[in-house]
């Protein structure tokens, strides 16, 4: 089939006209379909500078708690006009009073009891289980004698409170009622109803209340999608997505959408594809249709979901759909973050977003307090930069730098644009833009924002939120080919719409070749703390900024690696670390230790490896011989069998009994144990020893054979020796959540923060390759290069 050249518009749903642009695409010869492998390179390994401290014998300190933070409540966000209207505009700028006795709904969002642990949250919950996680969201939510007292206030003003949750309050009334309850004047009338004086609160609610949603009902978002034929497996191809596995089943992805869509479009592109739909589940919120297509965004509604289908073809799929005013927009990432755990959201997705300094604070924090519970809960979430370059309020016209919301948000993942060039196992990508239509990838500095911890160590100055964080295909020119039936059939994709859901169905996939069924929330420090696992582009501009080697404001880190990256994401507690009987691990598979130290790995070439501490530590020694799985069977055995079902080796544990568990210990001892019963294992040798290059996480650790003395990497950051549960010595590194250790290839034992900077070094790198780091019996931690020590922790006991 022949993709013929259509015009696919630019949906720009703003307060004040609905604008539609586009241009001309190219045919493109060939439908979704086939399939490629791809070749992932090493990471590369940075060596800090000689100015590197050394470290004390101290013992950790404790971090310092964050302070609370509040918010002040205001009108509700109003975007701007949108440029070169075809359409004349609508009421939206009706400056009449609205009817006093018009019913209006409204949206009361309270305060979290500690706004700044929220946001602190967001960093540290990859070291927390699923039951933490929850605890630690329910410890900042509002209390409950603070939602009853606000629910009291408002019944005795005379609304009807009509339902209430943990965070927010949904009552009605009349539109005279709002006005008087909330001291503000409203004007217009529907989808053209706004306020024209800021909120102000009582002072029985100014306190617990971060806004009132629901007193503005115009468009706020507009959708970041322009036309252009790759097939999934070149997106496959192009950012490494090629371990076994890769699918996304057992995972869900969820999209925030401000239209309704045909479904069949979805469906017309699986069949091409040739792969089965999917679980898909439309969720209406505040009663919005999930079929009608407002102002044409159904066909990006379509472009989102058919990415999430090219990237994650069994991920599961649910679309949160809301109306797209103020009210809409908060409710409906309040639903998903709600969701998250009983839904098994693994990632967010959302194409839609406006720039941020049109946006009242209150509203801002209002979302940003959502889709922050969303990523404690473990939903990694994805939005798109903007296709306005680095003019997000611009519309193509504007000469005021400016970056898009929610993309600029600490907790998501902001997505820009490049252009795709290559085949193959060969790619090659340069920052998206094109001056003559004035679009490109969305980047730039927040005005408001905070720089977070993980930018820190970018290289650019300033004080705030660098957006973007990473990349993907959004040239319309060369990006993929969707099917939108209301645009004639087959077409071509772009901008960065199409990147944010490319992003999010490949982190699901990677997740499902990983054994992951549930998310991992933030990964920022994952992204910047290996920026070896990116392609860098270092050519092209956002008609502002252009794209150079290391981090910038066009492609942000640049374009991923998920294989490279695949085993540094982190709170991968909740993936496959066992296997119970009757269980199979198939060729490509792996189950790892819990604190993800130690992988065991049934290979291609059929021999089943413990991998950790930088090396092979034990094998069945069954390569060459045509194992394809490992096979934990109901009698207690563990046995590797060909495709012809020939055993090759065996555990030799037969006859004991049902409920046997095959799973690799923190320490690295591969066990098969029924209860308490160790029936096998392969014991500790060498898990006393690091071999260079490699590296150790949060949580990580070596030992000696007794167990007693600890080499250990902590999730705060500090690298620490302890002898018999005492620190004896650190590296004083505990302000840095998240640092990890690296033994690099070059002798030089390292502590980095997550922006990639070094804050401890041993000063070791003369010593070249082929280093070791031993814990002795002894309690010292000896760097070795061969049998010759060359710098030790000096502890003993």
């Amino acid at each position: 089939m022949t993709m013929r050249t259509v015009r696919l518009p630019l949906i720009v749903v703003a307060a004040a006209a609905l604008t539609v642009t586009g241009s001309a695409l190219p045919a493109v010869a060939d439908e979704p379909g086939g399939a490629t492998t791809a070749t992932t390179s090493a990471a590369s390994t940075a060596t800090p500078s000689a100015s590197t401290p050394t470290p004390s014998a101290a013992a950790p300190a404790p971090s310092a708690a964050p302070a609370a933070s509040g918010a002040t409540a205001s009108a509700a966000p109003t975007a701007s006009p949108s440029s070169s209207a075809t359409t004349p505009a609508p009421s939206a700028t009706a400056t009449a009073p609205a009817p006093s006795g018009a019913p209006i709904d409204m949206t009361v969002v309270l305060q979290p009891s500690d706004r700044g642990e929220l946001r602190d949250l967001v960093r540290r919950a990859d070291t927390m289980t699923k039951a933490q996680r929850k605890d630690a969201l329910t410890d900042v939510a509002p209390t409950t004698d603070t939602r009853d007292d606000v629910v009291d206030a408002l019944r005795a003003a005379g609304l009807h409170v009509t339902a209430q949750d943990t965070w927010d309050v949904q009552v009605s009334g009349t539109v005279g009622q709002a006005e008087s309850v909330f001291g503000v004047d409203l004007a217009g009338k529907g989808d053209t109803l706004h306020p024209t004086t800021a909120l102000d609160l009582p002072s029985g609610l100014s306190g617990a209340v971060t806004t009132v949603l629901g007193l503005d009902q115009r468009p706020v978002f507009e959708h970041h999608a322009l036309p252009g034929g790759r097939t999934p497996a070149d997106l496959a191809s192009a950012y490494g997505v090629t371990r076994s596995g890769s699918t996304g089943a057992g995972t869900t992805i969820a999209t925030v959408q401000f239209s309704g869509w045909s479904k069949s479009d979805l469906t017309t592109y699986a069949n091409a594809v040739g792969v089965t739909l999917p679980s898909i589940t439309q969720v209406a919120v505040d009663g919005a249709s999930t079929t009608t297509s407002v102002d044409g965004g159904g066909s990006e509604v379509a472009l989102d979901q058919e990415m999430l289908f090219a990237t994650a073809p069994k991920a599961s799929q649910r679309i949160y759909v809301a109306p797209n005013s103020a009210q809409g927009i908060y409710d409906a990432y309040d639903r998903v973050a709600t969701d998250v755990t009983s839904s098994g959201i693994v990632a967010l997705s959302t194409s839609w977003g406006m720039c941020e300094s049109s946006l009242s604070s209150s509203f801002e924090s209002a979302v940003q307090d959502a889709i922050d519970r969303a990523v404690v809960a473990g939903a990694t979430t994805f939005a798109a930069s903007g296709d306005d370059g680095a003019y997000d309020c611009g519309g193509g016209t504007s000469s005021t730098p400016d970056v898009d919301f929610p993309a600029v948000v600490p907790s998501v993942v902001g997505v820009g644009g490049t252009s795709l060039t290559g085949s193959g196992t060969s790619w090659r990508e340069t920052a998206w833009s094109d001056r003559a239509d004035a679009v490109g990838s969305g980047g730039g500095s927040s005005t408001r924002t905070a720089r977070p911890t993980y930018q820190s160590g970018v290289g650019l100055p300033g004080s705030t939120r660098l957006v973007p964080d990473i990349s993907a295909v959004a040239d319309p020119d060369t990006g993929p080919g969707v099917y939108i039936g209301a645009e004639g059939g087959w077409v071509l994709g772009g901008g960065t719409s199409a990147a944010a859901p490319i992003m999010a169905g490949q982190l699901a996939a990677t997740l499902s070749s990983l054994g992951c069924s549930t998310g991992v929330g933030d990964v920022h420090a994952t992204l910047y703390g290996n920026r070896g696992d990116f392609r860098d582009v270092t050519s092209g501009n956002n008609l502002l900024y252009s794209a150079t080697t290391g981090y910038d404001m066009a492609t942000g880190l640049g374009s991923p690696n998920w294989a490279a990256l695949a085993t540094a994401l982190p709170g991968t507690s909740s993936c496959s670390t066992s296997l119970t009987a009757p269980a199979t691990l198939a060729v490509g598979h792996s189950i790892t230790s819990p604190n993800q130290q130690y992988t065991l790995t049934m290979q291609a070439d059929g021999n089943l490896v413990l991998y950790g501490n930088g090396r092979a530590l034990w094998s069945s020694g069954t390569n060459g011989r045509g194992g394809t799985s490992l096979a934990v069977q109901a009698d207690g055995n563990a046995v590797i069998y060909t495709a012809a079902q020939k055993a090759v080796w065996q555990s030799r544990t037969s006859g004991k009994g049902s409920g046997a568990v095959l799973a690799v210990t923190n320490t690295g001892d591969l066990r098969l144990t029924r209860g308490s019963t160790v029936l096998w294992h392969t014991g500790l040798s060498g898990r006393d020893t690091l071999k260079a290059p490699v590296t150790l996480t949060g949580g990580q650790f070596i030992q000696d054979g007794s167990g007693t003395r600890q080499f250990i990497m902590q999730a705060d950051g500090n690298l620490v020796m302890y002898i018999g549960g005492r620190a004896r010595w650190a590296t004083n590194t505990s302000k840095y959540h998240g640092a990890y250790m690296s033994l690099q290839a070059d002798g030089n034992l390292v502590v980095y923060d997550t922006s990639g900077k070094a804050r401890w070094a041993s000063n070791t790198s003369r010593a070249g390759s082929g280093t070791t780091l031993v814990v002795q019996g002894n309690g010292n931690v000896v760097l070795k290069k061969g049998s010759t020590g060359i710098w030790s922790t000096g502890t003993k006991g």
